[in-house]
């Protein structure tokens, strides 16, 4: 069939033609979509309730995902509840947290004033929406979780008792910023009162996609993948946009051959017919007309070449020049590219608008996008190279006249502008720009793109050469991607100017070398920069090569001589001059110092931090972000600061920095013996070690491993994690320790002091020769030796001299070892005293003071002091709620001699009621469902029932097929009216 002849093919319409007008012809109902139609309005259903869910659409593009989102909002409005809606956008290097300002500064528009009671909450969102700072406030960095949570705060407080939608769309387009905060969002939106609805192409790789994927596979979020209409649905929704019960045998083959069943091909291929007239409406219906047949384009570019036909050529113009700004634009600067008034400018848009090419944004009134992506990307295909190279010089002209500071995405524009027109190396320093804007403020992620295209746009002979590869080592070192790092380094140094510091090329791949563990490449670097110092930075030079040795040294644990460098270094520093170097001191001796003053390296930290942030340093505050978060492992801490830290460092894209929060977390997991905990933590570090080629670090991770391990009792994983650990390169002293400690934690639950006291000496024995690696068994053995009153003394003073006595584990340990001790020699009250002392270190108990205490409870009872009942019967809860049955057999038995009441043993399934054990609910899952019956987060279960996150989603999820719903939100719902009490 021939196609419509589109009038003036060159692009505008000639003297007297009427302007090509699209219909409306969008389909007034949904189509092919009841399944997910009902899961979503089932979940709209629960927000009023305040049932918090999350549901992501997810497809090929003109799928349908805005339309399912765009219909649920409407019912939301309709049941007056509010929506806020945001868009991210297609950007070579997005905009951090575009999307959510656009969400929530459209709310504020019309409701800036609803909600007074959470002005902290909007300042602390104000990174997010810049104007909700208050006016006389500095701007101050807000970690993911921070902004998460702020972000859960006022949308609950806007759902009040009706609920709230969220709508995010395009999140495959998103940045890591949005990405980190989305997912924190999700994962606690349970009982918030919010339904966040999300849409996102299903390929790519970008961050919003990643965390969707992450956030499904633990159940946080319900996917529904929508598919192509089959050729009955394809049927049905043409009949719906031609309003027709009748549709001809013709206009349904075209309809189902040329639409490839997406839904938005179908609305357009019908608009653009009957706007051509080959699609007509006649007394028998619907029917091609004539011999001109209906439109049938050879693919999307045809299609929007014949809207673009339409238009007067003037009006096509300005619809190029807008696309050049990108999907999404604003209109304002339009009149100064194209030399039209503004009200010329508004009736080409206009215009655009009625064609189906341009849509308006109901919550900023300049801003418009493109219909779809591909309707930019076809407008400008139709530009011969000459024009396009043309209108790319005058709009980067006039958008350097409108913004010459080209902030936000305009400098990004700029760039794009500058590479169409030619001139490479003037879109490479606008790259550089961009790149230490986005470092400055800690978004690596956002740096890394920019700085790395900026780098291959720039030619040898242009001054900024260097500084580029400089900048792009420095992001690529932080990021963790430290091969490239070192070789760009290398073509730097081939390649160097004469002008050129070779020096600081040097210490730039002696800082990449450090990351990534290669001690002796990091020192033979240090020494060419010396060698290569200019007569004016010898001494500069030499301070930063000392503060690198220094962090040299720390890895090799040699604190005294990193110490002293660091010091050096330091006092050699104006921070106000080299504040990148006073940061890098600082950290260093906060790591030295953690192991003797836990707050004096914690003052360390943070004055880093602070010089970091009044300086602009994002990369380094991530760095003295992440140390001060480490201290969490000395002080048993919750890992709140360590989880909001890696939140931080991830979103950033610090990817190296992250797997070694990533190992920080998973040995405290150890430290609570939360092994399930460690192996999340553990899994999610070793893909960022192996990727990152970090042998060290992922070595760590899997003798992180080993020990999870270990407290399952799992022996047969303990020796295949050993294996895999063996096999990553660098020393395995640390390893053989860390086995040593595994064979410890195998005897721990079967209550066999005779073989711990023999694998907890033996570990002593191999620490004291190869390897001082800080691990938390001096403790116990100390007071194993006291209890089995085996020298005592002598291991309570060697606790006491090794560095990990600052660790409160060591400290605890000492304390009861040492009440022991002074209750066998008679002073009972002084015996009770250490026992309150090794108590109040952590609060509330850990694990490791439960298992202590049972052992000083027995000593206790043959002595006659303190408490041992009471101890005896808080361990045996401890140890039956996680069903460590030897030792509470332990307990009981100590209870049954000391002649005092023996608890009965609680049944597994004696809190289980009777229906819902014939649905096989255990009585771990009846815990589950009473938090979740009162909107729990999934954080806070977890935290509740000592469990970890994925534990928690995986009872949710065995819930979900035990009681017959679908997804968290039906779980809660279940919940709720099972075991929430009746209020009234």
């Amino acid at each position: 069939m021939a196609h419509l002849a589109a009038r003036n093919p060159g692009g505008g319409s000639r003297s007297g033609e009427t302007a090509l007008v699209m219909p409306d012809l969008l389909c007034p109902t949904l189509v092919g979509r009841d399944a997910e139609w009902a899961r979503l309005q089932a979940a709209l259903d629960g927000v009023g309730a305040g049932v918090g869910a999350a549901v992501a659409l997810v497809g090929e593009a003109g799928i349908g995902k805005s339309r399912l989102a765009a219909d649920l909002g409407r019912l939301a409005s309709e049941r007056e509840i509010p929506v806020l809606v945001g868009r991210a956008v297609d950007a070579g290097a997005p905009a951090p947290y575009r999307p959510l300002f656009e969400a929530l500064a459209g709310w504020s528009r019309g409701a800036s004033d609803a909600v007074p009671e959470l002005r902290r909450t909007k300042e602390l969102l104000a990174p997010i929406v810049p104007g909700w700072r208050a006016a006389d406030e500095p701007s101050f960095p807000v970690s993911a979780m921070e902004l998460g949570e702020a972000l859960l705060q006022l949308l609950g407080a806007i759902a009040d008792d009706r609920g709230c939608v969220l709508v995010l769309e395009d999140l495959h387009w998103a940045d890591a910023d949005t990405a980190a905060v989305v997912e924190y969002v999700v994962d606690n939106v349970a009982g918030s009162g919010v339904l966040c609805v999300m849409t996102a192409r299903s390929e790519g790789s970008g961050p919003g996609l990643r965390v969707l994927r992450t956030l499904a596979s633990r159940r946080a979020v319900t996917v529904l993948e929508l598919r192509r209409l089959a050729e009955p649905e394809i049927a049905e929704m043409v009949r719906r946009c031609l309003r027709s019960e009748v549709l001809s045998g013709e206009v349904d083959a075209v309809a189902r051959r040329f639409s490839d069943g997406l839904p938005f091909l179908v609305e357009e291929l019908l608009a653009s017919s009957v706007a051509g007239g080959s699609l007509v409406d006649g007394p028998d219906g619907w029917q091609v007309q004539g011999d001109a047949g209906p439109v049938l384009p050879h693919g999307f570019e045809e299609l929007v070449r014949r809207r673009v036909a339409g238009l007067d050529e003037w009006e096509a113009g300005v619809l190029s020049a807008a696309a050049l700004l990108g999907s999404r634009f604003d209109a304002g600067v339009l009149p100064e590219i194209t030399g039209r008034s503004l009200p010329d400018v508004t009736a080409a848009l206009r215009s655009g608008v009625a064609a189906q090419l341009v849509v308006t944004d109901s919550s900023d009134p300049r801003s418009f996008q493109f219909r779809h992506a591909l309707t930019r990307d076809a407008l400008l295909a139709q530009l011969l190279p000459l024009e396009r190279s043309a209108l790319a010089g005058q709009v980067l002209a006039a958008l350097e006249r409108h913004d010459p500071e080209l902030a936000g995405d305009a400098i990004e524009v700029a760039a794009s502008l500058a590479e169409e027109i030619g001139e490479r190396d003037r879109a490479a320093h606008l790259l550089l720009v961009g790149a230490r804007r986005a470092s400055a403020r800690g978004a690596l992620s956002s740096a890394e793109p920019k700085v790395d295209r900026a780098w291959r746009l720039a030619s040898r002979n242009n001054p900024e050469w260097a500084e580029i590869g400089s900048v792009l080592m420095a992001v690529l070192t932080e990021i963790g991607d430290v091969d490239r790092a070192i070789e760009v380094g290398g073509r730097l140094l081939a390649d160097l100017p004469a002008s050129a510091d070779a020096a600081v090329i040097h210490l730039a791949m002696a800082r990449a070398a450090v990351v990534a563990g290669r001690r002796a490449s990091a020192l033979q670097s240090l020494e060419r920069a010396r060698d290569t110092a200019g007569p004016d930075r010898v001494a500069a030079v030499a301070a930063d090569a000392d503060v690198i040795a220094a962090d040299i040294a720390t890895e090799n644990r040699s604190y005294d001589e990193a110490e002293a460098l660091a010091a050096r270094a330091l006092g050699a520093t104006d921070p106000a001059a080299d504040p990148a170097r006073g940061c890098h001191a600082l950290v260093v001796l906060g790591r030295c110092v953690r192991y003797r003053n836990v707050a004096e390296a914690t003052e360390m930290f943070d004055r880093a931090i602070a010089i970091a942030d009044e300086h602009g340093l994002g990369s380094w505050r991530l760095r003295a972000l992440m140390e001060r978060a480490s201290l969490e492992l000395w002080v048993f801490g919750d890992g709140t600061r360590l989880g909001a830290a890696r939140d931080e460092v991830a979103a950033a894209g610090a990817l190296g920095v992250a797997a070694q929060l990533d190992n920080m977390l998973g040995w405290l997991a150890i430290d609570h013996r939360e092994p399930e905990q460690a192996d999340t933590a553990v899994e999610r570090g070793v893909a960022l070690a192996q990727k990152l080629h970090l042998h060290g670090i992922h070595k760590m991770l899997l003798g992180c491993a080993i020990v999870a391990a270990a407290q399952r009792g799992d022996r047969e994983q303990v020796a295949l994690r050993a294996s895999e650990a063996r096999q990553v390169p660098g020393d395995d002293r640390d390893l053989a320790l860390i086995e040593a400690w595994a064979r410890v934690e195998l005897c721990v639950p079967r209550d066999d002091l005779g073989r711990l006291a023999a694998e907890l000496d033996a570990t002593m024995d191999l620490r004291r020769q190869l390897s001082d690696f800080p691990i938390p068994v001096l403790g116990p053995w100390a007071l194993v030796r006291a209890y089995l009153d085996r020298d005592a003394e002598a291991a309570l003073a060697e606790l006491a001299a090794d560095s990990t006595m600052v660790h409160v584990m060591s400290a605890a340990h000492w304390r009861y070892a040492h009440a022991i001790v002074v209750g066998r020699a008679g002073d009972g009250a002084q015996a009770a005293r250490e026992v309150a002392a090794g108590d109040a270190v952590a609060s509330p108990l850990g694990w490791f003071q439960h298992y202590a205490r049972r052992l000083v409870a027995e000593a206790a009872l043959a002595d006659g002091w303190g408490e041992p009942v009471e101890w005896l019967r808080q361990a045996l809860a401890e140890f039956e709620r996680r069903g460590q049955d030897e030792l509470a057999a332990s307990c009981r038995r100590l209870l049954s001699r000391a002649g005092a009441p023996v608890p009965r043993r609680v049944s597994k399934t004696s809190a289980v009621p009777e229906d819902l054990q014939a649905m096989g609910i255990t009585a771990r899952e009846v815990e589950v469902l009473e938090l979740l019956a009162v909107a729990t987060p999934t954080r806070e279960v977890a935290e509740r029932l000592f469990l970890s996150p994925r534990t928690v989603e995986r009872h949710i999820s065995n819930l979900a097929v035990k009681v017959g719903v679908a997804g968290r939100a039906g779980v809660v719902a279940f919940a709720a009216a099972r075991f929430a009490t009746p209020t009234g």
